[in-house]
């Protein structure tokens, strides 16, 4: 009977002993927990800015990374029913989804995208000089993401910087 009394025992302080055991980790989870309060804005390093010369009926834009990210851009035109908007750039810039031309390369920090002309066409021969028009031009950028082989790609439902420039004049 003594042999039994001894197993049980032996038996029981192992339980508790495996019981007892994590109670100092969740302790310590415990006594470390803190909270806060306020906020502070997190950066992603993420800003462009468009840059746009008009001259001979033909816009000239070009969009730079002013961030710390390499981002992709994409461009879109609105010259009204009024004029024509023809798009001349490099191979880079391909036409894509909802009348935007994207630029199929990320923009590193501190680099700019190749120049972007938007030729305005269809422009009424009687035209004087001062005649002013609109042709708004509206931009966008987004993170550039990169798959498991590093390959990057965009994502444009997370876009992070948009703007625009209008206006010139004859």
């Amino acid at each position: 009977m003594k042999g039994k009394r001894t197993a049980t025992t032996l038996v029981a302080l192992s339980l508790c002993l495996a019981l007892i055991a994590p109670v100092g980790v969740a302790w310590g989870y415990f006594t470390s927990y803190a909270t806060t309060r306020g906020s502070v804005p997190i950066s992603l390093g993420t800003s462009t800015d468009i840059t746009e010369e008009f001259n001979n009926w033909t816009k000239t834009i070009s969009v730079s990374n002013t961030g710390s990210s390499p981002v992709f851009v994409r461009v879109k035109a609105f010259g009204g029913s009024d004029y024509t908007l023809r798009y001349d750039g490099d191979d880079l810039w391909t036409p894509g989804a909802n009348g935007f031309y994207y630029y199929g390369a990320p923009v590193e920090a501190g680099q700019r995208t190749p120049d972007l002309k938007v030729l305005i066409e269809n422009v009424p021969t009687n035209v004087k000089d001062g005649t002013e028009f609109n042709v708004i031009v509206v931009y966008e950028s987004t993170l550039a993401l990169y798959d498991e082989d590093g390959n990057a790609y965009a994502n444009w439902d997370n876009i992070l910087d948009t703007g625009s420039a209008e206006g010139g004049e004859a």
